[in-house]
């Protein structure tokens, strides 16, 4: 008896792994997960591709709401008691009829993060320069939510709110003798890191919740759902209104610098201390792993030294520092790729 077998050729594994088609809904990111290894179990070598990827809501829908993600809507809809949700179509008749703040039944873009269209542009390899915009004053910790940007003067004082697409001032919260070393900041609060941890009401300016750290100097971020406080390796995550403990896990090397939110990710700032200057901006993936380790690296010759701020908005990132020369006292806009 004569038996035979049929070889195929085998799918080259980084070609699967980079083959990750579809779109997401504006208002969501695209959360993906890229896979290509190689190895050897007993006598056997072996090569294997995968992508992943789901549509995970920018930021948090309004209280006693939740997220519906379909293939080309995201909106949010109220729990009903019989564990249904009322509404989850985008059409304004159909859902979300109790909501006060949006009467016709949308949801705010600057609530929900901007268009999943740029956020698909964002790929976290690289970064350019494009502006440097000119201020009266010593920029130093930076946040951003919508179209607006957040920046914090070296001496305590103001809190200005810029015009994220033009750099110009809108309007100031006044901090008192606050002396912020980072910023985090949603459509409603901003919170600020000195000695101790405090929040904001940005509608009256007021301080709402304090929390006493002992003159710490860690760094901020905001996920849409909780406050995250970081320092070294201990992540810390907050309610945003009463900052009180809500959980804590580790990162797997010690964070440097400002911190930003990026869906899935967060991200550091700290200089290289060579010449020129290099800005580095480690990742941390925020996704699959414990302890979360760094998963990418993003780098650019910038004349400043040390990182003060830093803030992510859609594509572009917004950053400060001591910068000397033509670029002194600015706040600098650089672009994602």
């Amino acid at each position: 008896m004569v038996s035979g077998c049929i070889l195929r050729e085998k799918a080259d594994p980084d070609a699967v792994a980079a083959s990750c088609g579809g779109t997401c809904p504006a208002g969501t990111w695209r959360d993906e997960v890229r896979k290509s290894r190689s190895g050897r179990v007993a006598y056997v070598d072996f090569s294997e591709g995968s992508c992943a990827w789901s549509c995970v809501a920018v930021a948090a829908c309004p209280p006693e709401t939740v997220p519906v993600i379909t293939e080309d809507c995201f909106t949010c809809a109220r729990a009903m008691p019989s564990g249904s949700l009322a509404g989850g179509s985008c059409d304004p008749d159909d859902w979300f009829s109790n909501r006060t703040d949006e009467p016709d039944g949308q949801a705010d873009t600057v609530e929900i993060g901007g268009s999943a269209d740029l956020e698909e542009t964002v790929r976290f390899e690289g970064l350019t320069f494009l502006d440097a915009w000119e201020v009266d004053y010593q920029p130093r910790a930076l946040a951003a939510w919508g179209d607006s940007l957040y920046v914090a003067d070296h001496a305590p004082g103001l809190l200005h709110r810029l015009d994220a697409e033009t750099g110009e001032e809108l309007d100031t919260i006044d901090l008192g003798s606050i002396n912020a070393i980072d910023l985090a900041a949603s459509g409603s609060m901003v919170w600020v890191a000195g000695r101790d941890i405090y929040a904001f009401d940005l509608s009256s300016g007021e301080l709402v919740a304090s929390r006493d750290e002992w003159e710490w100097e860690g760094a901020l971020a905001y996920d849409g759902v909780h406050l995250l406080e970081i320092n070294e390796t201990r992540l810390i995550r907050r309610d945003p209104n009463t900052l009180d403990l809500y959980d804590e896990v580790s990162l797997a090397s010690p964070f440097y610098g400002p911190a930003e939110w990026a869906p899935g990710r967060l991200i550091g700032a700290d200089v290289l201390g060579a010449d020129p200057l290099t800005w580095r901006f480690p990742i941390y993936d925020l996704r699959d792993y414990e302890p979360h380790p760094v998963s990418s690296v993003l780098s650019i010759e910038l004349d400043a030294a040390p990182a003060h701020g830093m803030a992510i908005l859609g594509d572009r990132m917004f950053v400060t520092g001591a910068f000397e020369g033509s670029l002194q006292e600015q706040i600098i806009v650089l672009a994602i790729e």
